[in-house]
């Protein structure tokens, strides 16, 4: 369950016109490799020629042109799932796939919280093998879950008499996020799904809590407000201003101890997994807009399982008819010419690095 939480900025940008880079470009690891690029490859294509058809049929810069290309992004993420499921199904609890799935949510501007269509395996189940270090799925839910409920906790006290209220409650919103992120993963390098410049606006605004309110007691006759004292005994956070959290412990964003946010870098933690979650048939997979995709999960290959993952960066290549049977069209890493200049396409790099 994630926590219901006020969030200011989104970490990710919403790429509607954008085309998913592959975060594991020469499939290894998979139990089918050249399923798995192939699948990415067509995927691309298609997404290429979808953006055609949007220029054929709409001006640019109309909402029906706009409606189009957001279409085919849309099917562009979602297809990229099918192909992990259908031949790295091995990797599914894997950090690129939880990545994968980011990029989906991402890119069609989606809240993971309320999904019509919950993406398989993501968040990464408790005790899965080959899992990611941190389970990135859980993180990234906090970071962006946004609930109006929230909003007013705080701002509320905003014209009261009691500045110094008004701060405790800042604090204890602003512990609430951080704490259900660190609670989860104190110790890991979060800079590669945007924590760091997520993490960075929480330290800011409540600092900046901190000097505004501290002024205002001062012009009462008070002194400064410390550094989040609230948070010395945190169930008055709960108490008195209704703001849980996820976990047992109450993080002060004004005296985080050394190391915390964590430096570690990712990896998938030791074990295999050497039948597909939902076994070895097939399966439909339905995702927003409109996307249904029937999983043939490739057989097991020992082999292409044990080979080492490389890096996350660079797009797939080849070509070959996609693995899975799709009812999407989605992209091609060409579409900026091939859709014109009007049409600004990026892929999303650096999501996750290591």
């Amino acid at each position: 369950m994630f926590s219901k939480a006020l969030i200011s900025t989104a970490l990710l940008p919403s790429l509607v016109y954008s085309q998913a880079e592959n975060l594991n470009p020469g499939g290894a690891g998979c139990v089918d490799p050249s399923g798995y690029t192939s699948c990415y490859a067509t995927s691309a294509t298609n997404f290429g020629n979808c953006g055609q058809v949007c220029t054929q049929e709409y001006a640019p810069a109309t909402k029906q042109f706009e409606t189009c290309a957001a279409a085919c992004s849309a099917a562009n993420w979602a297809t990229n799932i099918g192909c992990w499921l259908q031949s790295c199904w091995n990797r599914v609890y894997s950090c690129r796939y939880q990545g994968t799935a980011m990029q989906y949510i991402a890119g069609t501007d989606l809240e993971q919280t309320t999904l019509s269509h919950p993406i398989p395996y993501y968040p990464t189940p408790d005790g899965a093998p080959a899992a990611c270090s941190c389970n990135l799925g859980l993180v990234y839910g906090n970071m962006t879950d946004q609930t109006i409920a929230d909003i007013g906790s705080c701002v509320a006290l905003g014209n009261g008499p009691d500045p110094s209220g008004t701060f405790d409650c800042d604090c204890c919103q602003t512990s609430q996020l951080i704490s259900n992120i660190f609670n989860i993963c104190p110790s890991s390098n979060l800079s590669s799904i945007g924590f760091d410049s997520w993490f960075a606006d929480q330290e800011k605004s409540i600092k900046n809590s901190q000097v505004s309110y501290s002024e205002i007691a001062a012009m009462a006759g008070g002194g400064p407000l410390g550094n989040c004292t609230i948070l010395n005994t945190p169930d008055t956070c709960v108490s008195k201003y209704k703001l849980p959290i996820e976990g047992t412990k109450w993080w002060n964003p004004l005296a985080l101890p050394a190391g915390v946010p964590g430096t570690e870098a990712l990896s998938d933690v030791a074990g295999s997994v050497t039948v597909p979650p939902w076994g070895m048939t097939k399966t439909t997979m339905v995702l927003f807009p409109a996307y249904t995709t029937v999983i043939t999960p490739a057989a097991y290959n020992e082999k292409n399982a044990a080979a080492t993952t490389g890096g996350v960066s660079g797009t797939a290549t080849g070509a070959g008819a996609a693995v899975a049977t799709t009812k999407a069209s989605t992209a091609s890493e060409l579409v900026l010419r091939s859709w014109g200049a009007s049409l600004i396409v990026v892929a999303v790099s650096g999501l996750l690095c290591f």
